[in-house]
C-alpha cells in the first residue's frame, strides 16, 4: 500500500511540475511577445513620424508656392473696374477693356 501511494503522490507531483513548467514558459513567452510588439510599434510610429514630417514639407512648399504666385501676379481688374478676363473659357470674345499695348501690338500683326 505504502508503495501505490508514493507512486501516486509522485504522479501528482509531476502533473503538478508540468502545469508549474507550462505556466512559467506561457508567462515568459507573453513578456517576449509584448516586447516585440512594443518595439514594432516604436518602429512604426517613427516611420510614421518620418514619412509625416515629409510629407508635410512637400505641403507647405506647394502650398507657400501656389500663395507666392497667386500673391506676385498682377491684379486681374484694370483701373477702370473692368476685367480683362475672358467670360467663359470656351469663349473666343473678350467683353473686358484693353490695355492700350495689347490693342497696339494686334494692330501691327
Amino acid at each position: 500500500m505504502n508503495g501505490i501511494v508514493r507512486e501516486r503522490r509522485n504522479d501528482n507531483a509531476t502533473i503538478i511540475q508540468k502545469f508549474i513548467r507550462g505556466y512559467k514558459v506561457r508567462l515568459s513567452t507573453l513578456e517576449i511577445q509584448k516586447e516585440i510588439h512594443l518595439v514594432m510599434n516604436f518602429d512604426f510610429f517613427d516611420r510614421m513620424k518620418i514619412k509625416m514630417h515629409s510629407d508635410s514639407q512637400v505641403l507647405i512648399a506647394y502650398h507657400w508656392r501656389k500663395y507666392y504666385r497667386r500673391t506676385r501676379r498682377p491684379p486681374l481688374r484694370a483701373k477702370g473696374g473692368k476685367s480683362n478676363v475672358r467670360a467663359r473659357k470656351g469663349s473666343n470674345k473678350d467683353y473686358g477693356a484693353k490695355d492700350a499695348k495689347t490693342v497696339q501690338s494686334q494692330k501691327t500683326m
